[in-house]
């Protein structure tokens, strides 16, 4: 019994001893050694492993790349470089030769409006080049100054300008016998025989078809007598004008009388007995027919005959009323290429804003009327309303006479005198010189004298 006692004692120590051993082991082997050398004996608990978190890989904010700014650069203006609204003029002016009939223009610019007395320079006529403005030459015809397109004038070269106006030798006119001779197209009737002589004042220009009586021949020109004026215009552009020119549709020789329009009156009456007038302008080819068909237009586009007219040809001069009408409305159009119609009322005006108190008659056979007196004359504004038209060409009996006789002369281009409510009177309408856009119209004034 002792034996096992013992045993189980010595059983025991070993166990306990074994045990302690162990823990020594364990404590020994799982210990760290700090940074002080000692052991440190309190148990780290490993923590589990984990998985590595894998942060999403965050592709770098890329800012976008801003474009520096760019001021708009302003496009320049095409219509004309910066030299090209003036003019360079030459040091020494040049001799030019026109290789195409051209406009003649007061400014560079083919809007522009023609120079007065030479709204167009012939092929073949000498220039004299002043300078240049864009694609336009500055020149001098006939001693007026204008602008006409550079690729139609020859540069011949420098020249003197005195050389260039010096009166050329043209000789003695010699006196023929005197005949009656038509235009046969727009002539300059010039003070002197030579190309670039100047023109006659008061009667720069005749219109086709003007009748001038010759009496005298110098070089290529004839002497002719237009009315009062005196001048020449190349024999070229006269022909010798016969019986049967005498149809009523063209200009006469500028000078004409009462009679003249009786007798005139009563040959076109004879033909059609829509006529109810004839009108006769001193100075101006203006020599023609008045016709009218009642609550009609059909005289805008047909002639004494009864023709009808194309749009180039509307020479017809007709009322918009009878002739009994306090206030009758006379229509002609502005044939600006041919000179016909109404055309030379434009030039009537210039010369009565020029001189108010010049002749300021016109032959009118209307109703018992044969003479006639302008008193007002002027152009209405590019944008003028209908109304306008209205009030002064399409209102025959004004109710209120003293009112618009009043409106008519603050109008009035020029002090031509006034009407008063009792008179008789005729309103000429005609489209404006530039242009027959709207109701842009001239209007001319007359009142029964006799």
């Amino acid at each position: 019994m002792k034996v096992s006692t013992v045993s189980k004692r010595m059983s025991r120590v070993f166990a306990l001893l074994l045990a302690a051993l162990t823990v020594m082991s364990l404590v020994s082997c799982s210990g760290d050694i700090n940074t002080d050398n000692e052991i440190d004996i309190v148990p780290q608990t490993q923590a589990p492993t984990a998985e590595p978190t894998v942060e999403p890989t965050v592709e770098p904010t890329i800012e976008p790349t801003v474009e520096p700014t760019i001021e708009p650069t302003t496009a320049p203006t095409m219509t004309a470089d910066p030299e090209d609204n003036k003019t360079v003029m030459l040091d020494t002016p040049h001799l030019g030769e026109m290789t195409s009939t051209e406009d003649f223009f007061k400014k560079a610019s083919s809007d522009s409006s023609k120079v007065k007395g030479a709204r167009q320079i012939g092929k073949g006529e000498s220039v004299l080049i002043l300078g240049t403005q864009g694609r336009y030459y500055k020149v001098e015809y006939s001693f007026l100054q204008g602008f006409v397109p550079m690729d139609k004038v020859n540069d011949k070269g420098e020249t003197s300008a005195d050389a260039f106006r010096a009166i050329p030798s043209f000789g003695t006119t010699e006196d023929i016998e005197e005949k009656e001779y038509k235009t046969s197209t727009l002539v300059y009737f010039r003070v002197n025989p030579y190309k670039t002589s100047q023109r006659v004042d008061g009667c720069l220009e005749l219109e086709k078809g003007a009748r001038v009586k010759v009496n005298g021949k110098c070089g290529d020109y004839y002497r002719c007598k237009f009315g009062d004026y005196k001048g020449y215009i190349l024999i070229s552009d006269l022909r010798e004008a016969t019986a049967g020119d005498d149809d009523g549709s063209e200009g006469g020789d500028g000078s004409y009388s009462v009679q003249h329009v009786i007798d005139k009156y009563n040959w076109a009456h004879g033909i059609n007995k829509e006529c109810i007038g004839w009108i006769s302008v001193p100075g101006t080819i203006i020599d023609a027919p008045v016709l009218y068909r009642a609550g009609s237009y059909y005289y805008d586009n047909h002639d004494l005959y009864g023709n009808k007219l194309e749009s180039s040809k509307r020479y017809t001069i007709y009322s918009y009323c009878g002739v009994n009408n306090k206030v009758v409305t006379i229509v002609g159009h502005n044939m600006r290429k041919s000179g016909k119609g109404f055309h030379a009322l434009h030039d009537v005006r210039d010369r009565l804003r020029n001189n108010p108190s010049g002749d300021k008659t016109v032959y009118l056979k209307l109703g018992e009327y044969t003479k006639w007196q302008i008193w007002a004359c002027f152009e209405t504004e590019r944008n003028s309303p209908e109304s306008t038209f209205n009030y002064l060409a399409m209102n025959p009996n004004p109710s209120d006479m003293s009112g618009w006789i009043s409106y008519v002369c603050s109008h009035s281009e020029a002090n031509l005198g006034s009407a008063s409510a009792s008179d008789k009177i005729v309103v000429l309408v005609t489209c404006a010189r530039k242009s027959g856009d709207g109701w842009w119209r001239l209007y001319t004034f007359l009142k029964a004298v006799s």
